[in-house]
């Protein structure tokens, strides 16, 4: 009985000592604190105090500063800012559109597009990144969530604070909105499971990575790690989604399928949802338009300080490009596809009003975009996921790249 209870208590001792060493380990060595976190949370990113949250430089495809490059260079002729579209989401490193106009096009470019990022993001990714002293700086504004994200980071996360508004009777109603009828409530009551990120009140660093009891155990995480790494299994959080998942997500609640041209078939997600992001008459979508709006104004006197010229690429929803495929038997069947679209076209338009009266260089990818739909040549996934895919992302760089060399 002894020599059992001995062993017991030398084994929990053991086990302590091997805790304690681990902890010590992932102290010292941010690589070894990377490799323990939770791989299914989100282990890509990092806290960070001015954006948020970064890549970690650890997560594979990460250059020391956390962007997706080959490398972190000390110099680049053009600084590429953006969300997930920028960054490359749905496909590998090589398919993203700066990586397309660095390996197709020879041209001299670093991506600083984060996924999650919109445009007070692009503001300080602007400022910590001029000093590559680029001649030029694209920003690619998706219009899909750029205005919720803009008014996200501002007012619900607290980022950005020289970008809210001073008229108090407007700050008066957003506050009465975000109590009242948040944008998650919104979605929420319009029948949506689960709701997509630019609807979420904010990211909690807390909960960035795991919290329960087992995830706190480095012994357990050590374990897990061994496992994965054995068994090649890989959680991505930007990785590629090549998979054909049409009739699964056909069936995704509010999500409507399009397959009457079968090379083009696709899934959009709910469209009543989507306007939410787009729809101006809601004071938290203007406001965020003219956060946009002097985010791009800031950037532009950034760039001209330092002999740069700033050029702004549009890029729209899978809808909007869809539309003319869709026509107007199946636009008119699913009913909150009109205001989706017609909320989405009069934001570019007022957007591109605002560019051209500030002569600000832009290239709306658009009409690019739907060629290759008229090809009957997909630029999207058959999913629900509206990222462009490896095609998609090379016509975004073609676009891009007629207007860098004007």
């Amino acid at each position: 009985m002894k020599t059992a209870v001995f062993a017991f208590i030398s084994l929990l001792i053991g086990l302590l000592i091997a805790e304690l060493i681990i902890k010590v380990a992932a102290v010292v060595s941010p690589r070894i604190a990377y490799e323990l976190r939770p791989p299914w949370s989100n282990r890509a990113l990092d806290p960070d105090p001015k954006l948020g949250y970064r890549v970690s430089r650890y997560y594979p495809g990460s250059d020391k500063r956390g962007y997706r490059n080959p490398e972190a260079l000390d110099k680049s002729n053009i600084l590429a800012i953006g969300d997930s579209t920028t960054y490359g989401y749905s496909v590998v490193e090589s398919k993203s559109w700066p990586a397309v106009l660095r390996n197709e096009n020879n041209l001299d470019i670093y991506n600083a597009g984060v996924g999650g990022y919109g445009p007070c993001e692009y503001l300080e990714v602007s400022n910590e990144l001029i000093q590559l002293n680029p001649t030029q700086v694209v920003v690619a504004l998706y219009l899909g969530n750029d205005m919720s994200d803009a008014y996200t980071s501002v007012y619900l996360e607290d980022r950005c604070p020289d970008l809210q508004t001073d008229n108090a009777e407007l700050l008066t109603e957003l506050r009465r909105l975000r109590e009242e009828q948040s944008l998650l409530k919104q979605a929420t009551e319009l029948g949506l499971e689960s709701v997509a990120e630019p609807f979420r009140d904010g990211l909690p660093l807390s909960h960035l990575y795991g919290s329960n009891l087992r995830d706190k155990s480095s012994i357990y995480s050590l374990v897990r790690v061994a496992y994965h790494k054995l068994n090649n299994i890989h959680y991505g959080r930007f990785g590629e989604d090549a998979e054909d998942r049409f009739a699964t997500e056909s069936q995704i609640k509010g999500a409507i399928a399009y397959d009457q041209i079968k090379e083009l078939r696709t899934v959009f997600k709910s469209p009543a949802v989507e306007v939410l992001a787009v729809d101006q008459t809601d004071l938290r979508i203007s406001e965020g338009r003219r956060i946009t709006e002097t985010v791009f104004g800031e950037i532009n006197t950034l760039a001209q300080a330092n002999n740069a010229q700033l050029i702004v690429a549009i890029i729209p929803t899978k809808g909007v490009v869809y539309r003319n495929i869709l026509g107007d038997s199946f636009i008119s069947q699913h009913s909150s596809f009109t205001p989706k679209i017609e909320n989405e076209l009069k934001l570019k338009q007022d957007i591109l009003s605002f560019l051209d009266e500030h002569k600000i260089v832009h290239v709306d990818t658009t009409p690019l975009l739907e060629e290759a739909l008229s090809d009957r040549t997909p630029p999207f996934h058959q999913t629900s996921n509206e990222h462009p895919n490896a095609y998609g992302y090379s016509i975004v760089a073609n676009a891009i790249a007629a207007a860098v060399a004007e």
